[in-house]
């Protein structure tokens, strides 16, 4: 495959300019997490390449399935929330201000105050 390829240009690319970003791994081979993802070899996919109306077909039925595959288990983990049950939570009105008792301090919205007490609930220092 000649250098000039828009394949393997974009396959074998590295940052040219700039920092990377914090966390993570510096990619040199950055579209070998997708083409796992999609099952296509990363051993051969420069051969797969080479016959463009193959690797065409390839890429767009592995991204089929990708997509696919990553709706189902978003359908899936969606579902999972929805399954639980509502949280219990009493809300403790002072004086027309949400206060927590154990600790005194006054929340303006409830989702500071739902925040709190989960916070009280993960730390046994609180």
């Amino acid at each position: 495959m000649s250098n000039e390829r828009f394949a393997k240009r974009m396959f074998y690319s590295e940052l040219e300019n700039g920092k990377r970003k914090q966390g993570g791994q510096f990619l040199r081979y950055k579209a070998n997490r997708h083409l796992s993802r999609c099952n296509i070899n990363i051993t051969h996919w420069e051969s797969l390449a080479g016959n463009r109306t193959q690797w065409r077909h390839l890429v767009q039925q592995s991204t089929s399935y990708f997509e696919d595959k990553r709706r189902i288990e978003h359908d899936a983990y969606r579902d999972h929330l929805k399954a639980r049950p509502p949280s219990n939570i009493t809300y403790n009105y002072v004086g027309g201000t949400l206060t927590y008792p154990h600790c005194a301090r006054i929340f303006s919205a409830k989702i500071e105050y739902i925040s709190h007490i989960r916070a009280h609930e993960r730390s046994p220092y609180m």
